[in-house]
């Protein structure tokens, strides 16, 4: 996208573009440092995050990392128990998340909710028992 507006932009009138009219064709394009410039800019840029990817990959990988791996090894038809291990791993239920707090709030009222309907029918009982009600 930045070489087409800087090519379009500098194809435009002096009056519109400025100090860079036909600054990509004249001057950029056949300079072989703004290339390898632009070449080692992206390299650095990306380099950073593939290697973290490879780091994490190969000392904590994830879930489906490991998946992947069985998977590209074809140890997923080699080995049936190991692949089944990791398919229900990965279909187990996380403790974070929206859905994982919804669950929790869930739980938590319904333990409330057994905890009155006990002691209701813990005082009624007790209610049936007194010398006021015989």
């Amino acid at each position: 996208m930045w070489y087409l507006f800087v090519a379009i932009y500098s194809m435009m009138p002096p009056s519109y573009s400025g100090n860079i009219y036909r600054i990509l064709d004249e001057i950029l394009a056949p300079a072989p440092i703004y290339w390898m410039a632009t070449l080692l800019v992206t390299v650095a840029a990306v380099l950073p995050y593939v290697a973290h990817i490879a780091f994490q990959r190969f000392l904590n990988p994830l879930d489906h990392h490991i998946i992947q791996e069985i998977k590209y090894y074809g140890r997923d038809i080699e080995d049936a128990r190991l692949w089944t291990r990791e398919r229900t791993k990965a279909r187990e239920k996380t403790k974070i998340g929206f859905t994982a707090r919804v669950d929790a709030k869930i739980r938590h009222l319904r333990s409330k909710l057994n905890k009155k309907q006990s002691n209701l029918s813990h005082f009624s009982a007790q209610d049936a028992m007194s010398p006021r009600s015989l």
